[in-house]
């Protein structure tokens, strides 16, 4: 069979499950359910303060990996000009109004570490990042850090997995409650018709996901995990819509950058003095 109509073909079954959705401020989806108290307490939100006004946020989801380390997106963190101090992470419950927040003492992203190490971009976005926090998080809390997943990207094909995001509920307050949905791991083969705008080598960082019916994201959902029996296997980085060939129709699939391609630079930064990973490269309060 012509791989082009295979892979219409699959689609298209794809989009015949799938159900209309309005447009959203939140994960959002018949899938969709909010997170129990303390199901899911190593999803942390991320609160930006905006540089210009203090009263303002840009909110993100991330993972505590270790009792100092949280694993986003690039994206979700402010510009190089931007003193750190400016981040604060909540962690340890799924509610914004019970959860503890910690001082961010520093961030790393993908390329400023490779750029520390010397190494060559093969790609110029990696949009995966690190923050330290000033302090470990407190043993009253009994979080548990969550583990990346040692599985290869290439065996998560068709796999049934979870993600996790804060989304916003209203915009004017902030995200207030923790959601989760079970999403589907879709073949590479689907996943390079849609188009990623030339930012990523889809068959080494990105996982694509879908819902039946639809799973959306929302940009307080980035950074989040993408997990399997509560391991990390990816990062939420966006969202896109599938176009079908020889269609106007189009349905949304969850975009995420996996941990495989990126486990050197996540275990570099877990077993590295703090000093010695970012004294050059990464921000430290004045």
């Amino acid at each position: 069979m012509n791989r082009f109509f295979h892979n219409y073909l699959i689609c298209s079954v794809i989009f015949c499950l799938y159900n209309q959705i309005s447009e959203v401020n939140a994960l959002f989806g018949d899938n969709v359910r909010e997170a129990k108290k303390r199901e899911f307490s190593f999803v942390t939100l991320i609160k930006v303060r905006d540089a210009q006004d203090a009263a303002k946020y840009k909110y993100c989801s991330g993972a505590l990996i270790s009792k100092r380390h949280i694993l986003t997106a690039a994206q979700c963190l402010p510009d190089e000009d931007q003193r750190v101090h400016n981040i604060n992470v909540c962690i340890g419950s799924s509610s914004s109004s019970e959860c503890k927040n910690y001082e961010s003492r520093t961030w790393i992203t993908y390329n400023r570490w490779a750029n520390s190490k010397n190494f060559i971009h093969e790609f110029d976005i990696n949009d995966i990042a690190i923050i330290t926090l000033k302090k470990e998080v407190a043993e009253s809390l009994s979080i548990k850090p969550a583990k990346i997943s040692e599985q290869r990207k290439d065996e998560m094909y068709k796999w049934v997995v979870r993600l996790a995001g804060w989304g916003v509920m209203v915009p004017t307050h902030g995200p207030m409650v923790l959601k989760t949905s079970a999403v589907k791991v879709m073949t590479k083969d689907n996943c390079d018709l849609i188009d990623h705008n030339g930012s990523y080598y889809l068959g080494k960082v990105v996982l694509c996901t879908y819902a039946v019916p639809e799973t959306s994201l929302n940009d307080a959902d980035m950074g989040g995990p993408l997990f399997y029996e509560d391991k990390i296997v990816a990062v939420n980085v966006g969202q896109r819509n599938l176009q079908f060939p020889n269609s106007d129709d189009s349905t949304l699939i969850g975009v995420h950058v996996s941990t495989d391609y990126y486990r050197g630079f996540i275990q570099d930064v877990l077993q590295s003095p703090v000093k010695k990973v970012f004294m050059k490269d990464s921000h430290f309060d004045a």
